[in-house]
Parts: C-alpha cells; sequence; structure tokens
C-alpha cells in the first residue's frame, strides 16, 4: 500500500518500497495473528518508519558537521555534506587571522587608505569630515564609518630609509645598539625577523622624531598640540570600519565581498544534508532504523490503548485489562539504548581524530612486527 509522503523533503521516497515488509514485520513483532489485531493504523506504522529514517539521517548529519564545521563555515548550502571528507584547507582559520591582519596592519579584509587635512596657522581642531579629503583631494564618505590609525606630519617613503644606509635613522639605530640595522648590514642577507625590527624600528621613529605635534581623535574631531604657527598638510591613514548596526555584509572564503543574506552556511542548521537513499543503507543502518521505528510503534500502541486502559469482557463484570504501561516503558528504553548506540558508533567510525589515532597505532603495530622479520645479507 503506497502513501503520500508528507516528509518529502526529508524522507527519501525509496523508503516506501520498504514499508510493506516493515508493516508485516512490527505487527508480528506486537503479537499480531489470526484471533487478535493490533491497534495501529497502516499511516501510523508508516509515520514511525518515516521518523524513524529521519532520526537516524539526523543523527549521521549531526556527527558529520560536528566533525567538520570549520570546513563549513561561509561556504554554500547547495552542497551536500553527507559526501564530504576533511580536505583541511584552514579556509576557516584563515577568516579568523584575517580580522587579526585588520588590527596589525597587514594584509586583513580592509586596505588601508591616506587622506589629507590642511592645517592652518593659529588653528588647534579640526572636523575631519568637513576638512579631510583622500588622496586626490575628494570629499570621503564618513557614512561608511572611518576608523583613523595614524597621524603624519611627513609624507615620507619607507623604501628610502631602507636604500639610503647613511640616513640619520640608521645611524641613530647604531647608537642605541639595533641589531641588524646598522650601515651596510643594509644589504647583507638577513632573516625575516629583521625586515620585521626595521619596520617596527621605522614606525617608532615615525611617531617619535618625524612630527612636531602629538594629537587627539575624539568624535570625529582632530586636535592638535602645540597650537600650529605654520600652514602645512598631515597625513592622515585610515579604514572604512562600519558600525555592527550598518554592516550588511561579510567576507567569503576566498577573500571576496558578498551579501549577509546570501545563501551560505552560518551555523549548523544550514548544512545541507540530502535524504539517504534506503537502497544504499547497509544493514547495519537498516537495522537500527527498523528497531528505532519498532519502538515507535510501541509508543503509539501505548498511546491508544492508554485511552481506554480497560475493556469489558464477557460481562459487566470481567474486563480486559490493557498493557500500555509495558509497552510505553519498552519504547523509552528501547529508544534511549538505540540513541546512545548510534551516538557512540558514530563517535568512533565519523570523529576524525580518533581515525588518525588509531592509523597510527595501526602503523605503529606494523613497525614493532616487521622489525622482528629477520634481514637477509645484501651482497653487491
Amino acid at each position: 500500500m503506497a502513501f503520500r509522503n508528507i516528509f518529502s523533503d526529508i524522507v527519501p521516497m525509496s523508503l516506501t518500497g520498504e514499508f510493506s515488509e516493515f508493516q508485516m514485520w512490527v505487527k508480528s513483532r506486537l503479537g499480531e495473528h489470526d484471533k487478535s489485531t493490533v491497534e495501529l493504523t497502516d499511516e501510523q506504522i508508516w509515520y514511525a518508519l518515516s521518523e524513524s529514517d529521519m532520526e537516524f539521517s539526523a543523527f549521521v548529519a549531526k556527527a558529520q558537521a560536528k566533525n567538520m564545521m570549520s570546513h563549513f563555515y561561509a561556504q554554500s548550502q547547495n552542497k551536500d555534506i553527507l559526501g564530504s571528507v576533511p580536505n583541511w584547507n584552514f579556509s576557516y582559520l584563515n577568516q579568523i587571522s584575517q580580522s587579526y591582519g585588520d588590527q596589525v596592519g597587514i594584509g586583513g579584509r580592509e586596505r588601508d587608505w591616506i587622506g589629507k587635512v590642511s592645517i592652518a596657522s593659529g588653528s588647534q581642531r579640526y572636523y575631519l569630515p568637513d576638512t579631510m579629503k583622500d588622496w586626490d583631494g575628494n570629499d570621503i564618505d564618513w557614512n561608511r564609518g572611518i576608523k583613523i590609525l595614524e597621524v603624519y606630519q611627513n609624507d615620507y617613503v619607507t623604501q628610502m630609509r631602507y636604500m639610503d644606509t647613511w640616513s640619520y635613522y640608521n645611524i641613530m639605530a647604531g647608537e642605541f645598539g639595533v641589531q641588524s640595522a646598522l650601515y651596510n648590514t643594509m644589504f647583507a642577507m638577513m632573516p625575516v625577523n629583521a625586515n620585521v625590527m626595521m619596520m617596527q624600528h621605522t614606525k617608532f621613529n615615525n611617531k617619535l622624531r618625524l612630527s612636531m605635534y602629538s594629537w587627539e581623535f575624539v568624535g570625529n574631531t582632530l586636535t592638535l598640540w602645540p597650537k600650529p604657527s605654520t600652514t602645512t598638510t598631515l597625513f592622515v591613514r585610515y579604514k572604512y570600519q562600519p558600525s555592527p548596526d550598518l554592516q550588511d555584509s561579510t567576507t567569503a572564503g576566498d577573500g571576496s565581498s558578498i551579501s549577509a543574506n546570501n545563501n551560505l552556511i552560518g551555523n549548523f542548521t544550514q548544512i545541507k544534508t540530502d535524504p539517504i537513499p534506503w537502497t544504499s543503507l547497509n544493514s547495519i543502518a537498516k537495522r537500527w532504523i527498523r528497531l528505532y521505528g519498532l519502538a515507535l510503534c510501541k509508543e503509539i500502541l501505548s498511546f491508544n490503548r492508554g485511552k481506554y486502559k480497560s475493556i469489558p469482557f464477557a460481562s459487566e463484570n470481567n474486563t480486559v485489562e490493557l498493557n500500555y504501561e509495558m509497552f510505553d516503558n519498552q519504547a523509552r528504553e528501547e529508544k534511549r539504548l538505540l540513541k546512545e548506540e548510534l551516538e557512540k558508533d558514530l563517535d568512533i567510525l565519523l570523529n576524525h581524530t580518533n581515525i588518525l589515532e588509531r592509523d597510527a597505532k595501526s602503523a605503529k603495530f606494523v613497525n614493532e612486527a616487521l622489525s622482528f622479520e629477520p634481514l637477509c645479507m645484501f651482497i653487491r
């Protein structure tokens, strides 16, 4: 008998071919024979089988998501994860590290920009939305959110510092005993950390020696100390940094900007898990689904019989007590044991850390076994 599959988006249609055999098996397990019947409709048995299949698929998908969630963030929701294997592309870690890159000024999601502020003699405070222009002299869109990083008095070129080995900076670095920043060592082969040290020295020097002003930035207003006595130009390094209520986009794994309401995975409930066809399941999975479906049928039968508890028989003084409590207790215990068994098996079989650990132990034991094998004499 065929039924309308109201769970067609979750339960595979291949499950309907199993229904007839499951129906006879359930009724026989629950005591149906020629002289008695089970108070279960065909629809109730079908729904028990459907729910059992959904429960099994949910357990498998949850275990897969638990072990590979870092691989699915910001990926398309159209990809079925049940056939996925770990690829260890570190895309999730790279996305996290981009935020740190934004803060320290090495990479990240947003680039730095340079703006200009014309300083007038005797004027100490400047409201930057009105006075700061971009490098080409155009207005800056402050509605996007601006974060001021640094303010410079001179438009310096850092590369010239490295190439000019006799610059005052290198001489001062030598006087203070700064390693790998002395005169002719600029052209010697040095480790990467030497370059990082030189960049840090340059930035520190810029803050202390290149400007005659100190500055404070509060409420989009730049305040200079001491009060300027000449007309000059300040250079401002800044980033566009929208406030949380203005952010309507995020960044995909490839670094491109994407819309926040795009079809991308943001939590484990958005991971796509296609129904598992019944024909592709092995005997282990089919056994679990059948036993769990039987437990659900017992639960339904207990509910049906519990509505009456007893039925008059032959006369008013004789009644038949219905065993609804027995079925209810059995259903609860069987469902609990089946879930615990499945969770334990999936943790052993799908947990990638456990898999690697078992493989490592196997390799170790193989090497130990091979160490007892005698080596043949080699003659050239």
